[in-house]
């Protein structure tokens, strides 16, 4: 009876011999084999956060972010550089995935799906030629007449658009904020829109911050997300994640990179 009962275990036992095989190469294969989460991402060129070096190389606080993002994470990200309305139309089709730096808005949020924690934060403001005595008064004044130059399908608060759009100002739309400054400086235009951090980066890197300067800030920090589009985001959720680029982008080890990178010297009569 006992060599029985052993022979029914050993029996037994070589049965589970395969099952337990199977438990254990699907263990590893689970490990090993794990779906990435992968997305494109489409951006002007935006130093000091996303650019490319003579060599085209990607560099800036953005491509760190991501290059930790994909060290820590299942997420791996690549990104393509195009102009800001080309990449807000691709990622509105559906030919992108998602769209780096966008503001909320209602009629943006019809084509594009915000996730609910922002990426950064950014300021406006407005650019003028250093021995220009504009002030916002006179984009106030309506017996001035000003152009003012704004990056095409740049979004703007409402109550700064009618600002600038009252009286005689004519507002007109340029490809990228490079050549609005450029612009700027022959004074074929009398103000540039911009952003703080890039905008002020872009007129160090062109060489013109003895001969450009901020004027005001015009308005508090608002967010600006990671937006996807529609078909991406109706098969990831998009909000799981932001919240690990979030977990990266609160450590330590990136916002010392982000301190060291966002020092960028004030241009005069930045208070102005």
């Amino acid at each position: 009876v006992i060599r029985m009962k052993l022979l029914d275990y050993l029996t037994f036992r070589v049965k589970l011999l395969p099952i337990a095989n199977l438990v254990i190469w699907a263990a590893i294969q689970s490990t090993c084999f794990s779906e990435e989460i992968r997305f494109t991402i489409a951006t002007p060129s935006i130093p000091p956060f996303y650019y490319l070096d003579d060599e085209k190389n990607p560099q800036g606080v953005i491509h760190t972010l991501f290059f930790l993002v994909e060290s820590q994470s299942d997420i791996k990200i690549d990104i393509v550089i195009m102009p800001w309305a080309r990449a807000l139309k691709e990622v509105q089709n559906g030919k992108i995935d998602a769209l780096l730096g966008a503001r909320y808005s209602e009629e943006r949020a019809l084509f594009l799906v915000y996730p609910n924690t922002p990426i950064m934060t950014f300021k406006t403001l407005l650019f003028k030629r250093k021995d220009d005595n504009i002030d916002l008064n006179d984009v106030n004044n309506p017996l001035l007449e000003l152009t003012i130059a704004t990056v095409r399908s740049m979004q703007l608060n409402e109550l700064f658009y009618n600002m600038m759009t009252q009286g005689k100002n004519r507002v007109i739309e340029v490809v990228d904020f490079n050549s609005a400054i450029k612009m700027l400086n022959k004074k074929r235009i009398d103000l540039v829109v911009g952003n703080d951090f890039i905008g002020e980066s872009l007129i160090k890197k062109m060489g013109f911050q003895e001969k450009i300067a901020v004027m005001t800030y015009l308005e508090h920090e608002t967010p600006v997300y990671i937006a996807f589009s529609k078909e991406y985001a109706a098969q990831h959720n998009v909000n799981e994640i932001m919240l690990k680029i979030k977990l990266v982008l609160d450590s330590n080890l990136f916002q010392k990179q982000l301190q060291k990178s966002l020092q960028i010297k004030d241009l005069e009569n930045k208070k102005e």
